[in-house]
């Protein structure tokens, strides 16, 4: 029975306090509504919940959902909550929450969990949590990367190669930039300082195998303001694999990445896009051998609409380096070449009737062993969507619309192979821009007739979705995992059943939430 456990109606606060509530049933969930929204969800540990009280005036209620069920039941993401009379609780305003970070974790449903991290803006803290594939957190939030006022970056990866993943946060402080190391568990492994306490312009959070090692290693690069970048890259232990103190790119903004094998070294290398300050856009390749001359792709005058991207054209394991960017108001133009600069293809594709945003990625979509390249946008004059797919030769191999006119945002596409049968399914989705209702749309890659399809968080969007597929409950099919911010400001995380478009799970969150990933991390 759900039960009303706390009202504060009317409670004028100057700015954000930290609060403690006591006196209540131990280790059940509570939801918390503020002003008849739903923004968070936590549990008790020892009777007591730790609440952020935000600044102003707000109707604040906590309901009592019960106990933290065991079993495998999917929580209703449309539960509208029936409040009851209670025992009063206690609230100390002034307390300060503690969440522990060695708290014992609740019996979790079987599968991957769901990390999220986020930032407070109230208290300026970046914090993560860790859900399980029911959606039931597995212990209090944890907060991280202390002394650091603004939004950090935090993500996680496979370290040391164990198969479980670790948290690592990246942020600058008053003092110098910090990286630090966690478990899924909320324990700090390591923190140290990195980069220097002069490169904190443009700085970056990259992780990739990137010594040929077991594990993942940590990117980070950052600029000082002269312009100079230094990158340096960690592994587990914290010690530095590799550490270049100043690399020119010639730009001042660095505005995407990728890691693949493009020298044919065996090893992964990590390629920088960026524009140059005298308008051209290129692309730098970093490995642990050394960095490479920066490879142009466009010259003066083109606008970076696309994405910066891997390809392996002939299927030999060695990638090649493309981008899509548009002159002026003419057509769009691809670009795909070597590690040394040399032009594999050139090619004119979307025409000038199409709006700047488009995107562009690459995958094997007719399983030969050789990527193809997928560019989509949206035609300005008749608000299609539409998707093209382009083989190593320039070739046009197919070509359809998706969702409707009203997705005016830029294309989120993705391949995965969601079944696993070896091959891919292609996912496109966004957020109509009327009635702010997200969705999805799939189809078998290189076909054009969609198999799957539905809408995604329905409470209503105020800018355009995340989403990735992964298998989180390991029932051998992927589910989808969505993120974005709602009408009423608030942020949720929602998992989706992708063939019958039902909803597993959806948390909602006050904090900005900054990124969502899954892995083994307990």
């Amino acid at each position: 029975m759900k039960k009303l456990a706390l009202v504060v109606a009317g409670l004028w606060l100057t700015g954000a306090q930290a609060a403690q509530i006591g006196m209540l049933a131990s280790n059940h969930e509570f939801n918390i509504y503020q002003d008849g929204d739903l923004v968070e969800t936590v549990f008790s540990q020892d009777s007591m919940v730790n609440l952020e009280l935000p600044s102003g005036k707000h109707t604040i209620e906590l309901i009592d959902m019960g106990p933290m069920p065991t079993s495998t039941a999917t929580p209703s993401p449309t539960f509208s909550p029936t409040p009851s009379p209670t025992n009063p609780v206690v609230i100390d305003p002034t307390a300060t929450p503690t969440p522990s970070p060695t708290a014992e974790p609740t019996v979790q449903e079987e599968g991957l969990e769901v990390f999220v991290a986020s930032y407070n803006e109230d208290t300026q803290r970046n914090r993560f949590q860790v859900i399980d594939a029911s959606g039931k957190s597995m212990a209090p939030y944890i907060e991280v990367l202390e002394g650091v006022p603004g939004e950090g970056q935090v993500q996680v990866a496979d370290l040391d190669g164990d198969g479980m993943k670790e948290i690592i946060a990246f942020g600058a402080s008053s003092t110098g930039i910090v990286l630090e190391y966690w478990n899924g568990m909320g324990e700090l492994l390591q923190s140290r300082s990195t980069l220097s306490r002069f490169h904190y312009f443009d700085i970056h959070l990259q992780t990739c195998d990137f010594d040929g090692e077991p594990g993942e290693e940590v990117i980070v690069m950052g600029r000082n303001q002269s312009g100079i970048y230094r990158f340096e890259a960690y592994d587990s232990a914290g010690t530095a694999v590799a550490t270049y103190p100043s690399i020119i790119l010639g730009y001042n903004v660095i505005q995407g990445f990728a890691m693949d094998d493009v020298d044919g070294d065996g090893q992964t290398e990590v390629v920088v896009f960026g524009r140059t300050n005298q308008d051209q856009i290129e692309a730098t390749v970093i490995g642990m051998e050394g960095v490479d001359d920066p490879v142009t792709l466009f010259g003066k005058g083109y606008s970076v609409t696309g994405d910066g991207f891997t390809v392996d054209l002939d299927g030999d394991g060695v990638y090649e380096i493309g981008s899509v960017a548009r002159n002026g108001r003419a057509s769009f133009r691809l670009i795909v070449t070597d590690v040394y600069g040399q032009i594999r293809l050139k090619k004119n594709v979307l025409s000038s009737k199409f709006d700047d945003q488009v995107s562009a990625c690459a995958a094997d979509v007719n399983g030969d062993g050789r990527e193809e390249i997928v560019i989509s946008g949206r035609l300005g004059e008749t608000g299609e969507n539409i998707v093209q797919v382009f083989d190593h030769d320039g070739y046009q191999v197919v070509a359809h619309t998706y969702l409707d006119a009203g997705f005016r945002g830029k294309p989120i596409n993705l391949f995965s192979d969601l079944d696993q049968d070896d091959s891919l399914e292609f996912i496109v989705a966004g957020r109509d821009s009327l009635t702010g209702m997200g969705a999805y749309q799939v189809y078998d890659a290189g076909q054009t007739e969609m198999v799957y399809g539905g809408f995604l968080l329905e409470n209503g969007l105020v800018e355009d979705p995340k989403v990735m597929a992964k298998d989180v409950n390991m029932d051998g099919v992927e589910e989808l995992l969505v993120t974005g911010k709602l009408n009423g400001g608030a942020y949720a995380v929602e998992m989706r059943d992708i063939e019958a478009g039902n909803v597993i799970f959806q948390s909602v969150f006050s904090t900005r939430v900054l990124s969502v990933s899954a892995g083994a991390l307990n």
